[in-house]
């Protein structure tokens, strides 16, 4: 278990202008101090401050008690892991039993077509649903889609 100061600047578009890391723990809440002294200093025009962890902190204890992102990140490397062992079975079978370089060519231009046409609307649309659900139900049609 370890802690770090990790910063940046960004301005009013969005736009990352520079990023920082400070590993030291025992220094922790000087950094922040000393961080936010140094942007006021450099950039006065700043209207606020944020911090952020990934998940829910133990005020007592100071760590972190419940990584929201791990689950998730965990669903997504199982259900990668079964949708390219199915990938790696089917393109196997298929070369197998035709030995069609016509046929494993089209099984993966067909395989990602489906990336290539739908990412852009479904980013649009994950951005008006609550995320979390639209994961879950994505990873259970991946699941039943590896049959």
């Amino acid at each position: 278990m370890g802690a770090s100061v990790k910063d940046g600047k960004i301005i009013l578009r969005g736009e990352v202008i520079e990023t920082r890391q400070d590993g030291d723990t025992a220094a922790l809440i000087d950094a922040f101090i000393r961080e936010i002294g140094r942007l006021k200093t450099i950039h006065p025009e700043a209207e606020a401050v944020g911090f952020g962890v990934p998940g829910i902190i133990n005020p007592v204890e100071g760590v972190v008690v419940n990584l929201t992102n791990v689950k998730g990140w965990l669903a997504s490397v199982i259900a990668g892991t079964c949708a390219s062992a199915h990938g790696t079975a089917a393109t196997w079978a298929v070369n197998e039993l035709s030995h069609s370089t016509l046929l494993l060519s089209m099984m993966s231009t067909f395989s990602t077509l489906p990336f290539f046409l739908f990412t852009l609307p479904a980013g649009a649309r994950a951005d008006m649903v609550d995320r979390a659900k639209l994961v879950r139900l994505m990873h259970v049609l991946l699941a039943a889609s590896s049959n």
